[in-house]
């Protein structure tokens, strides 16, 4: 079963950032950054009404997409340009809104060299620091401080059958000495979105959808209704109390 799932979450098929955009974003303008990458998606657009900020990653939809896009794994570039993102969003005070898929950051000598450790732990900073609201959103599954960066938000949002964690179920069985499958990680280890609102990291569970309008319809009312739902003027300060929390 735990299987299934996981070649659910990562399927082609998969409910992306796109499918929202196309969806339920209207006048979605991108980002013209410095920097670049087909793993992340980011620009501007209207979303019931209102002006909003969109940063995603985005995995791909066929093999020639995702070996563009680095099947999700974003790197160093990547979060460069997220951060880029970011502080055009901060120019235009815009709430933000990000949507998670990757199974982590890229591990590549490359982006090791090229300072991934330093472009994530910015980016993650700034979006603990952002001066205005935002709201992380994680359609399938987000592994390592890479995701989490992302999703450092005011409120954080899942599908129902959505996961995260440190590290991938397969990852995690490397480091236990494969004393459990990257299957049986996922029953053992609280990464399932069920899991992670009961310990406070998740805010809403989303109901999963085939049909991909009604579940774009779905993802907007959540996000939506987070938005409308955080008054405090002390963002900053509620970002941290809710992960010290945990």
């Amino acid at each position: 079963m735990a299987n299934n799932l996981l070649n659910e979450l990562r399927s082609a098929q998969r409910f992306d950032a796109k499918d929202f955009i196309e969806n339920q974003v209207t006048d979605f303008d991108p980002f013209k950054t410095p920097h670049q990458h087909p793993s992340l998606i980011a620009g501007t657009g209207i979303l019931d009404g209102q002006k909003v900020s969109i940063i995603a990653t985005f995995r791909g939809r066929d093999l020639v997409e995702r070996m563009a896009t680095n099947f999700g794994a974003v790197t160093s570039t990547g979060y460069k340009a997220a951060l880029e993102a970011l502080e055009l969003s901060t120019q235009a005070k815009l709430p933000i809104i990000t949507f998670v898929e990757m199974p982590g950051a890229d591990a590549s000598v490359q982006s090791e060299n090229d300072n991934q450790s330093i472009a994530i732990a910015k980016f993650m900073l700034a979006m603990g620091q952002y001066p205005y609201k935002n709201v992380g959103v994680i359609l399938s599954e987000g592994h390592s401080g890479g995701a989490l960066a992302f999703v450092n938000t005011n409120r954080i949002l899942m599908l129902e059958d959505a996961i995260f964690n440190v590290a991938s179920p397969e990852v995690v069985s490397t480091i236990l000495k494969d004393k459990y499958s990257g299957d049986e990680i996922l029953d053992i280890s609280p990464m399932r979105a069920v899991d992670l609102l009961k310990i406070g990291f998740a805010d809403v569970l989303i109901p999963k959808n085939d049909d991909k309008k009604t579940q774009a319809q779905l993802i907007k009312k959540v996000i939506v209704n987070s938005l409308n739902d955080i008054r405090t003027e002390d963002l900053i300060s509620e970002r941290a109390k809710k992960f010290n929390k945990i």
